[in-house]
C-alpha cells in the first residue's frame, strides 16, 4: 500500500507528466507566435503593394486627364511615386515607379501606362 491512501491508489499526475505537458504547450505557443509574426509581415507587404498600385493608378489617371505628360515625382505618407514619359507619336508611354515606405524590404512597383486621347490604360 502506498502511504497516504487507504486503497493503494493515488489520484493526480506525476512530475514527468506535468513537465511533458508544459513542453508541449510551450511548443504550441511558439508556433502560434511565429504564425502571428508571419501574418503581420504579409499584411504589411500587402498594404504597401495596395498603396503602390493605387498611387500608380492615380498618377496615370491624372496624366491622362490633364494631357500634359512631363517627368515628375510625388511623395506622400505612403511613399514616393516617380514617372517619366516616353513619346511614341500619338500615344505616350509612361513608366511609373512606386516606392512604398515600409520597414520591410518591399520591391518597388513598376507600371507602364499608355496614355492616349481616350485615357490611360495600364
Amino acid at each position: 500500500m502506498k502511504p497516504g491512501t487507504l486503497d493503494g491508489h493515488r489520484d493526480g499526475f506525476t512530475l514527468v507528466e506535468v513537465l511533458v505537458s508544459l513542453i508541449l504547450l510551450e511548443l504550441g505557443l511558439v508556433a502560434v507566435a511565429a504564425t502571428i509574426t508571419t501574418a503581420a509581415r504579409a499584411m504589411n507587404r500587402a498594404h504597401a503593394l495596395e498603396w503602390a498600385v493605387t498611387a500608380a493608378g492615380e498618377v496615370a489617371d491624372s496624366l491622362a486627364f490633364f494631357g500634359s505628360v512631363t517627368a515628375g515625382q510625388r511623395s506622400g505618407p505612403g511613399g514616393l511615386v516617380e514617372w517619366e514619359p516616353v513619346d511614341e507619336g500619338s500615344t505616350v508611354r509612361v513608366r511609373i515607379r512606386a516606392l512604398p515606405n515600409t520597414p520591410q524590404a518591399v520591391r518597388p512597383l513598376e507600371v507602364d501606362a499608355v496614355i492616349t486621347s481616350a485615357g490611360a490604360s495600364w
